[in-house]
């Protein structure tokens, strides 16, 4: 029914939006993604060479996931 279609679709939103947030944490304290990690890559502050920190990383993320919205549609 469309009351269990919404409810599947709000939990694989919030799924999604929860991986995402995850993943932008690792990469704020690591400096890594799993990805990132396989091929020897890093995310590091171009000043000190540390990973870029949680809230830098949530903002990357986001601001990565908002320039691709015009390729959906």
């Amino acid at each position: 029914s469309e009351g269990d279609l919404r409810l599947t679709g709000g939990v694989a939103a919030g799924a999604a939006v929860l991986t995402w947030l995850v993943l932008a944490v690792v990469l704020g304290a690591t400096g890594s993604s799993p990805g990132k990690a396989l091929t020897g890559l890093r995310v590091v502050h171009h000043g000190s060479g540390t990973p870029i920190g949680v809230g830098r990383a949530v903002l990357r993320s986001l601001v990565l996931a908002l320039s691709g919205l015009p390729t959906f549609g």
